[in-house]
């Protein structure tokens, strides 16, 4: 795991001055990579690179790696897990390696196959492949986003970075913020799809790389598993599921325990990290597990975990109880060093975690991606019964009225909560609902923010990234309509961006066995009905827990985010951050809401009225990123 950071100037030799600027860039990326700096530079090209050692610890595996040939140069985030495979290949056709890293099995693999050696990587990885003999420059990004790529192209200059501090951090150029990206980040609470803060910087998608010349930037896309009905294997049973998955699992859980430093596993008590878990164990007895708990026992899974690890005598697991001003300690610290806005609080449960665990271990298993190809999520429920609203004679408006009479409840998921959730996205429209579903407020209080009569987010605009390269052309079922939205948009850049943002802050990688290209294409071949029924989601991982032989309490669980009693502590011991970042003084400096409306929705949940926990904590999570790059204009 490491942080890369690229400059090529196609106008200009790059001046002393300026390579002095880029190494602070790429030192802005020192927690990412804290055990070694390497840079490559020639009269247009600076490369530079922080390492975390987690493969092949010697100094000879550092990057950027430069071909013996020198020829060709590479620099990645990541780790490739099936990197000893690959070298196998790659020995059998005259290849020669001087490190046993998967960085050099990385670099050969893409001189020996070009582009086509991302169809074979089993890992997480962003990075740049330069061929100094050509002038080419491929960026690519693994298949389901979980380490990120941003980058700025103008046909005079490339700059691509891990995080989006390092190109910002050179402040002779004049960065702007994305106003109409800065509203869809207030729905959804992060920066989806190409998007970030800045103009005319970008993410590069998932699954994607792109060849870089002086005058184009050509994108292409190489990994396309999609859920559709052409993709489902119909024929596939329930027995015949659980042996795919389960082996599938336990292969990638193998591969993911691939390292030469300390690793452990996150076991948060759910169905997902439960799987994993099980499977760590049959792998290595020794394995140490982790988890958060807390004194509120809506948010507490520790008596989950407790009943989990009872299978397993003697197993070795440590609790780390959060308290409210641990989070206050996590909320600052991880504003102050967030790259971008992302007001998941999952992202300060993960810097919590992760911070604690650093010290016994250096690389982690998570469930991530399970929920996302299994359907493990409430709209997945929620579609049949909001298609049956149409048959209810009852206007949506009066069942409204009803709900919001219920009392506030701080508990997680209460019901009023889930009730309202539910209605916003009423009538059912497909895409209109989702966004209702998924967003941190609605439609409505969106444009009354941006002091817009109408929504600033209309449906398509929302929806923009997510068919970039479909356009409704796919035969999908609604379930799998959604599943394409979460895998495509929400999984890389609200679930592992959480994970990597937090993890990162504390130098530790955290890997996710789910997202094996294997698991994947396994996950989007299975009908709907063996990922969700009636009442449930997750079918067949709840089978398969079941015929692991853990408890009805654990395969039937109800679904719980990674999240804290986020509304409660906005009222207690996040009120001076609250009150401090949510000040209207500095929100009227940059006109980019409308303080009324600001006013209410502050007044409304310190007050009970209304739970806006979600909208207010992207509001303070902007503001804190805003206050540590003031040089960036707000037109």
């Amino acid at each position: 795991m490491c942080g890369f950071f690229l400059n090529i100037n196609y106008d200009k030799t790059i001046t002393e001055k300026e390579i002095d600027q880029y190494r602070l860039c790429t030192n802005t990326l020192t927690h990412r990579g804290p055990d070694s700096y390497g840079e490559f530079i020639n009269e247009n090209i600076f490369v530079g690179h922080r390492r975390l050692s987690i493969i092949d610890l010697n100094i000879g595996a550092n990057q950027p790696m430069v071909h013996e040939s020198k020829k060709f140069i590479l620099a990645f985030n990541g780790e490739i897990y099936n990197y000893l495979e690959l070298k196998q290949i790659l020995i059998s056709k005259g290849y020669k390696f001087d490190t046993k890293s998967d960085t050099e099995v990385l670099l050969k693999g893409l001189i020996e196959w070009g582009t086509k050696v991302f169809d074979k990587l089993d890992g997480m990885f962003s990075g740049i492949f330069i061929n100094l003999e050509i002038n080419k420059t491929i960026i690519f990004r693994d298949n389901l986003g979980q380490k990120p790529f941003y980058y700025y192209f103008d046909k005079k200059q490339l700059f691509c970075s891990s995080e989006l501090r390092a190109i910002i951090s050179i402040k002779k150029k004049a960065w702007k913020l994305d106003k109409a990206s800065f509203y869809k980040y207030l729905m959804s609470g992060y920066y989806g799809g190409t998007t970030s803060p800045i103009e005319g910087i970008y993410k590069l998608e998932p699954g994607c790389y792109a060849e870089v010349t002086q005058n184009k930037l050509i994108k292409s896309r190489y990994h396309n598993s999609i859920p559709s009905i052409e993709t489902v294997d119909n024929t596939i049973n329930m027995e015949s599921a659980l042996i795919k998955v389960n082996n599938a699992i336990d292969k990638s859980v193998e591969l993911n325990l691939r390292s030469d430093v300390p690793s452990g596993v996150f076991l948060s008590g759910g169905i997902d990290s439960t799987i994993l878990f099980d499977s760590c164990k049959k792998i290595n007895q020794e394995i140490k597990s982790f988890s958060i708990s807390f004194n509120e026992k809506s948010f507490d899974e520790s008596p989950k975990v407790k009943e989990i690890i009872s299978k397993f005598p003697k197993h070795d697991h440590m609790f780390i109880k959060v308290h409210p001003e641990d989070m206050v300690g996590a909320f600052n610290e991880t504003t102050q060093m967030l790259d971008e806005p992302h007001g998941d609080p999952g992202l300060f449960n993960t810097y919590l975690l992760t911070k604690n665990v650093k010290p016994h271990i250096t690389v982690a298993l998570s469930g991530d991606g399970g929920d996302e190809l299994f359907a493990g999520y409430a709209p997945f429920l929620a579609i049949k019964y909001a298609k049956l609203h149409k048959k209810i004679p009852i206007p949506i408006e009066f069942i409204k009225f009803i709900v919001s009479l219920l009392p506030e409840n701080e508990n997680y998921m209460s019901l009023k909560f889930k009730a309202q959730s539910f209605l916003n996205g009423l009538p059912w429209s497909k895409k209109e609902t989702l966004k209702q579903w998924l967003g941190a407020a609605q439609s409505s209080e969106i444009a009354r923010l941006s002091g817009q009569k109408n929504d600033p987010l209309n449906i398509d605009y929302f929806f923009n990234d997510l068919f970039f390269d479909n356009q409704g052309k796919l035969q999908q079922t609604e379930v799998q309509e959604f599943l394409y939205f979460y895998q495509r948009i929400f999984l890389p850049e609200f679930v592992c961006g959480h994970t990597d943002k937090a993890s990162m802050m504390n130098s530790l990688e955290v890997r996710a066995p789910f997202l094996s290209p294997s698991i994947i294409n396994i996950a989007n071949s299975l009908p709907d009905q063996l990922k969700i029924n009636s009442t449930k989601e997750k079918i067949v991982l709840r089978e398969l827990l079941k015929q692991k032989g853990f408890s009805k309490n654990i395969y039937n669980q109800k679904k719980q985010g990674f999240t804290f009693p986020a509304s409660q502590w906005l009222k207690e011991s996040l009120k001076p951050r609250f009150d401090d970042l949510l000040d209207c003084e500095e929100w009227e400096s940059d006109n980019l809401i409308n303080i009324d409306a600001l006013e209410e929705l502050k007044f409304d949940h310190i007050n009970g009225k209304s739970n806006n926990y979600r909208i207010l904590l992207n509001l303070m999570v902007f503001r804190a990123w805003r206050r540590n790059y003031p040089h960036i204009k707000v037109n």
